[in-house]
């Protein structure tokens, strides 16, 4: 185990050294669609996975056994709103598909401005992001995993000027045995219409994974994860590093990004309520904006 461990650290120690940032890319809404699982958890162990980890790899809905619906939240701000829904269904026993809506909303501002010797005063919203998805996974065999999805996008400023973006996303996973998982993806290939003078890009990227868990007995595991993220555009590695402790419907998790100024840690757990009931939350606490508190609620059928 502890070879393991130090495995998982030289990996993301050498990628976050090898890399600055260079420029910054546009669209967050297609980046800020989170699970309240640590992104290298949800990305590759199949364990308790839920449908938002099809924002990092569409894979493990081949791992979908049941009819589910996941509603997710996140509060930072005092003035926005971040929200969506994610319904996925099990087509067989080994292709799952799902559908989502996500939405942006910054709060409402005033503009002042005159025409002529008129001044005119108008309170709007000041953006405005939505994303509509649609994935597919299937296990192609009893170790291979892959995913696609196909997504739709709109950025609206200050209800006068708006672009859309179209994305697809590729994933694969691949299970070396019963405790060692392989990821690969790659997320956001696609364009953008002109935004006033010119198109936004896209925050491609391309991912590896490398997950190991280790099952404590037939109700507990503790789960070690590593993503690496290379933002393409920006020619900038953001590596993250996941580890989860799980007793019997509880889980507790703690995640940690490097590469970044803001919201680095991030702690949390998930439960099962009851059967067909299960909530996770997150805290990701910031150095100079707000605090993000993000909660996930997820119902099967």
């Amino acid at each position: 185990m502890k070879k393991i461990i130090l495995f998982f650290l030289l990996i993301v120690i050498s990628a976050s050294t090898s890399y600055s940032v260079v420029g910054q890319t546009g669209w967050q809404i297609m980046r800020r669609a989170q699970s309240a699982r640590p992104q290298p958890l949800n990305n590759i162990i199949a364990v308790n996975a839920d449908l938002s980890g099809v924002f990092y790899n569409s894979a493990i809905l081949g791992t979908l056994n049941n009819r589910k619906v996941s509603l997710l939240s996140e509060s930072g701000s005092a003035n926005d709103t971040f929200g969506g829904v994610l319904y996925g269904q099990p087509l067989g026993n080994t292709l799952g598909i799902c559908v989502g809506y996500i939405y942006y909303d910054a709060g409402k501002m005033t503009l002042d401005w005159m025409e002529g010797s008129t001044e005119y005063t108008n309170t709007v919203t000041s953006q405005k992001d939505t994303l509509a998805v649609i994935s597919a996974g299937k296990a192609l065999s009893s170790k291979l995993l892959a995913g696609v999805t196909l997504k739709y996008a709109t950025n609206n400023i200050a209800e006068v000027k708006e672009a859309t973006a179209y994305a697809g996303d590729i994933g694969l996973i691949y299970m070396l045995n019963n405790k060692l998982n392989i990821s690969l993806s790659g997320q956001n290939f696609g364009s953008s219409t002109k935004f006033i003078t010119k198109a936004e890009e896209l925050p491609t990227t391309v991912s590896f994974g490398i997950s190991y868990l280790v099952p404590r007995n037939d109700r507990s595991y503790i789960g070690l994860a590593v993503d690496v993220p290379y933002i393409l555009k920006e020619e900038r590695v953001v590596p993250n590093i996941g580890l989860e402790y799980c007793l019997g419907k509880v889980a507790f998790d703690i995640g940690y990004r490097l590469n970044v100024e803001e919201s680095q840690l991030q702690v949390g757990f998930s439960a099962g309520i009851s059967r067909n009931l299960e909530l996770g939350y997150a805290f990701i606490p910031a150095s100079y904006l707000s605090s993000t508190h993000r909660l996930n609620l997820g119902y099967r059928f």
